[in-house]
């Protein structure tokens, strides 16, 4: 019986998913969480957490909070909406963050 030839993949097998993307997916679905923690999930360090987590905040795409009280760690949470639209308005009229 001669061979089938192979289909070809589905869509969804051609997106690239990288840590970066586990990490935003994870902070969405968590809603909030330390970077000790999504570090830990993740296999990473604190400090690749810490600069993933700039950088994305850099791009509006979560908040990460540094408590006051020096012995809680750092964490991130998405942004609300209300913040995103803030953003978007002052992108318009060229406020730089």
């Amino acid at each position: 019986m001669p061979e089938q030839p192979a289909s070809p993949p589905k869509r969804d097998a051609l997106l690239i998913s990288t840590q970066v993307d586990a990490f935003l997916s994870q902070i969405r679905k968590e809603g909030k969480i330390s970077l000790p923690k999504i570090a830990d999930d993740l296999g990473i360090t604190e400090e690749v957490a810490e600069h993933w987590a700039l950088v994305l905040e850099k791009k509006s795409l979560l908040k990460l909070i540094y408590p006051e009280n020096p012995f809680d760690k750092p964490f991130v949470r998405v942004l609300s909406e209300i913040e995103k639209k803030k953003i978007e308005e002052d992108r318009k009229k060229g406020v730089k963050r």
